[in-house]
């Protein structure tokens, strides 16, 4: 009896190499890094705006903006890729957040800049987030992407970690918010030259070309065609694993509070263990078995939630609880990345849809939850929130559980 093609783990490598050329995936790092550090510094508006004698309350209408330029730019990135080509797309996102970074630079000089930088900055970091793996994607075998995915990621949580640290820096030293966003607009601009210096090297071989990158156009049809295959459960688990996330970043500062904590902590050590893990064992993760590793992280992570819920003001269980879910959260998505678009390739979907559809599912986690958290925080505090993401996380270890189940019964089926 043959293996069903959308159970199988690794998918068909359809003879891509191993390897992303070597120039490629350095412009993708390095542009990674600078557009995150550059999404990153919208954490140093609300000081700017009040340094400028306006309200610091903008910001959060900035950011708000940013959400909605995200989610909407990130249903139409495919298409726009597959006219102009990903590399020249991801070039673009540059060029555009460097403006983004002038428009900040701009706020409390020129009305409404803040709006206008928000609104800049959610096209430019959805473009890039969306597409940057597309290269990998349709140039490496599908045993072997998790690896540069996982550095991908690296560098974009590097990236958005220091931003706000370094440009606090800068200011405490007396150098103007302004020029620090001028300076953030230079790195952007750079990181969209180097991508174009790529792009312009790849035009005179063979791949050259809009059509070059695998890219598919996001329509009802390719989603239904990646939803039919086993590719939605890691998509499902994403969805999960953001909302997470996304409720126990939003609300640290309120839990940290309640236990006379300091939450910088927790965002100083989640940083720092995601950063340090992601490029330290990238190398290594193509070893283990995708499904495993998804049901592994995901126990810490619960694990990790259990801790933050026993926990009543003792650091040295706070930096665990932290250490532990930056550890499960913080591998999690490049190994969900990865095992959605094998698995849709495996089952005859385009992998570009499967990687497209799963990052949309993650931005709807990432951005919708703590509306959804909000009211759980005023309904009965921290007490009501993390058994509610306890049992969301509780809710992906099961499906991940599924999932092995899955893949261990085809394997015994050949």
């Amino acid at each position: 009896m043959s293996m069903p093609e959308d159970s199988m783990p690794e998918g068909d490598t359809r003879s891509a190499p191993t390897r992303m050329p070597g120039a490629m995936l350095i412009a993708l790092l390095v542009s990674g890094i600078s557009l995150a550090a550059c999404y990153g510094a919208t954490f140093l508006l609300a000081e700017h705006l009040r340094v400028q004698g306006r309200d610091p309350a903008l910001a959060g209408i900035a950011v708000t903006t940013g959400t909605v330029f995200t989610i909407a730019v990130a249903l139409v990135a495919g298409r726009l890729a597959a006219r102009i080509g990903t590399i020249r797309c991801l070039a673009l996102a540059g060029m555009v957040m460097a403006l983004a970074m002038v428009a900040f630079a701009l706020t409390g000089r020129v009305a409404g800049s803040h709006l206008m930088g928000g609104a800049l900055i959610g096209i430019a970091w959805s473009l890039f987030y969306i597409l940057a793996p597309l290269p990998i994607i349709a140039r490496v075998a599908a045993g072997e992407r998790i690896r540069d995915l996982t550095y991908l990621s690296g560098a974009q949580m590097a990236g958005l970690g220091l931003a706000a640290p370094l440009g606090g820096a800068l200011a405490a030293q007396g150098l103007p918010l302004a020029l620090i966003y001028f300076g953030f607009a230079l790195l952007a601009s750079g990181a969209a030259i180097l991508l174009l210096a790529i792009g312009d090297r790849r035009a005179g071989g063979a791949a050259a070309g809009p059509g070059a990158e695998d890219v598919s156009i996001l329509d009802s049809a390719s989603v239904c065609a990646v939803l039919a295959t086993t590719a939605r459960i890691p998509i499902v688990l994403i969805g999960l694993a953001s909302c997470t996330f996304a409720g126990l970043a939003t609300f640290q500062s309120v839990y940290a509070a309640e236990r006379g904590l300091a939450f910088g902590q927790f965002f100083l050590v989640f940083t720092l263990v995601t950063v340090t893990l992601r490029f330290g064992l990238a190398a290594h993760l193509t070893r283990l078995p995708a499904e495993r590793l998804a049901v592994l992280l995901l126990t810490l992570v619960v694990v990790a939630l259990v801790l933050f819920w026993a926990d009543r003001g003792s650091v040295p269980v706070y930096l665990l609880a932290s250490a532990l879910f930056a550890a499960g959260y913080g591998l999690s998505y490049s190994t969900l990345n990865a095992l959605a678009v094998n698995r849709a390739e495996a089952g005859g979907a385009a992998p570009a849809a499967a990687s497209q559809v799963f990052t949309i599912t993650y931005f709807l986690g990432l951005f919708g939850f703590p509306a959804l958290g909000g009211l759980l925080i005023s309904a009965g505090g921290t007490a009501l929130l993390l058994p509610a993401l306890a049992a969301l996380a509780i809710l992906a270890l099961a499906l991940a559980l599924g999932m092995l189940r899955m893949t261990a019964v085809a394997r015994k089926s050949v």
